[in-house]
């Protein structure tokens, strides 16, 4: 789907956050991330932690596709680049480009390196190679593994051809851990913060113009997160104790996307996280 999602915000190394516009332009640099998603169940009722005047939400994200090797991944001269199992995520772009996202052991190229395999002809059948590593820095580690972002080469080496089934993406085994809390306040608002990883907080106002307080309503309804989604505050009026708030989810997958911003000496910023 077209629309893009209410925009969530942080700041270098976790340091605060702030909100920015749903109008803001997404990431430039969508051809090398991983088409992550959210499960279609994440939001069924029963699914969050109700807390006076809050709601919060935990799941884990899912490659919207993922491909498992059938035999060990070569290139075309023949290095031993990923064993048989080894799990490709699909990734976000015009081409048919999937990456590998575990570590493995020694003797094979993706022990220390991503490596993506694409279609290069559009034959629908991958023909070529190319490493990215997992993102280590001396500032960040490993804490922004799952933001992938990055360009595509220039270049990509041969690849020898490989047998690959669909697999499960509840089986994943790297899934990015998600907490969504949803925070009435005495404004007449609703905030949406997410921690990602226990890292990264990303922190946005869902859609509302605060009334005078005078005319604060005891209950609204405002669009968060996506089109379809609609935060239920109501009670806002009482004490804390007795506010509440609940989400009003579709039963689908939503997709998600992440900035990442490139620094000096191998930092990078994440800026911005959108649903879809």
């Amino acid at each position: 789907m077209n629309f893009r999602g209410a925009i969530f915000a942080v700041a270098a190394l976790d340091i605060g956050f702030c909100s920015v516009s749903v109008e803001a332009a997404p990431g430039k640099k969508d051809e090398l991330q991983v088409d992550w998603a959210i499960p279609a169940d994440a939001f069924a009722p029963g699914k969050g932690e109700a807390k006076p005047g809050g709601l919060t939400f935990s799941f884990s994200l899912v490659p919207a596709r993922m491909l498992v090797a059938n035999e060990p991944v070569k290139s075309g001269d023949g290095k031993a680049l990923l064993p048989k199992s080894a799990q490709l995520y699909l990734m976000v772009g015009s081409r048919l480009l999937a990456c590998s996202q575990d570590q493995f052991a020694a003797g094979f190229v993706g022990s220390s390196n991503r490596v993506c395999v694409l279609d290069s002809d559009g034959n629908g059948r991958f023909d070529a190679y190319f490493l990215r590593s997992r993102g280590r820095s001396f500032m960040t580690g490993d804490q922004m593994w799952f933001a992938m972002n990055d360009s595509m080469p220039t270049r990509a080496m041969s690849l020898k051809d490989f047998a690959f089934v669909d697999g499960d993406p509840l089986a994943a085994s790297q899934r990015p851990k998600i907490d969504w809390h949803l925070v009435a306040n005495d404004k007449g608002q609703v905030s949406s913060v997410m921690r990602i990883e226990d890292k990264h907080s990303f922190g946005s106002l869902c859609p509302w113009h605060a009334p005078a307080k005078e005319a604060l309503p005891d209950e609204l309804k405002v669009p968060c997160g996506a089109g379809d989604f609609i935060v239920h505050a109501w009670n806002l009026t009482k004490p804390r104790a007795e506010q509440r708030v609940e989400l009003l989810a579709p039963n689908r997958t939503v997709k998600v996307r992440f900035d990442v911003d490139p620094r000096l000496m191998g930092a990078r910023l994440m800026s911005g996280m959108y649903f879809e």
